[in-house]
């Protein structure tokens, strides 16, 4: 950029000398040519300021899996001017750094241990100091489940159809996706074994009633 540019000015002034160009129009071409290279470039110089912002301050690094907006994903590369990220299903998405710095981020990556939340939903003829009974012991034997952490079990919403209850447990970051799976499979197989019920939903019970009232 410098190199053309200074060809551009030097080709003016040539121009100026050899003919009867008034230096009030070279000024004023030479500032309408500034003016025109940095409205092009703006966007570059201000991706170009972000990237190297995020390398100075670290504030993403290779590896580490992020949340911007409504794009999740592992970053493959912090360049100069752009961010890439690979999606959870394979996708390769190209970030402006500009975006980057001037947007919230998540780094689900940095803490080395985070909290896992369930909602289950039951019937109303349970018995709730059983269900919680069940429930702790399960998250108490599996080995993945950080035990000097608080571990919830309550009841946590009532409506005309069902009980909820609210299940948090802490596990170590790189568990915390299969710690998930397998705890929600653990549950149900459990409540099942335990003839728990789940609720049907009113529409459901609704629309079967209705079903068996016409025949």
């Amino acid at each position: 950029m410098f190199k053309y540019s200074l060809i551009t000015i030097t080709i003016i002034i040539l121009l100026s000398h050899l003919s009867d160009l008034q230096p009030t129009f070279v000024l004023a071409l030479l500032g309408t040519l500034g003016m025109a290279i940095g409205l092009t470039l703006q966007s570059t110089i201000s991706n170009f300021t972000a990237g190297i912002l995020i390398k100075i301050f670290r504030q993403l690094e290779k590896g580490e899996y992020i949340g911007i907006g409504k794009i999740s994903g592992t970053i493959l590369n912090v360049d100069i001017f752009y961010t890439i990220l690979s999606t959870i299903d394979g996708k390769i998405v190209v970030i402006p750094n500009i975006k980057i710095i001037s947007k919230s981020i998540i780094n689900y990556t940095r803490s080395p241990i985070r909290r896992n939340e369930f909602f289950i939903s039951l019937s109303h003829n349970i018995n709730i100091d059983e269900v919680k009974t069940i429930l702790r012991k399960i998250l108490y034997e599996e080995d993945r489940v950080l035990k000097n952490k608080d571990i919830t079990i309550e009841l946590n919403e009532f409506s005309d159809y069902s009980l909820k209850f609210v299940i948090r447990c802490w596990s170590k970051t790189k568990d915390l996706q299969m710690v998930y799976w397998d705890l929600m499979h653990k549950f149900k197989k459990k409540l099942d074994e335990k003839k728990i019920a789940m609720p049907f939903a009113k529409h459901s019970f609704a629309l079967e009633n209705k079903k068996n009232i016409s025949s």
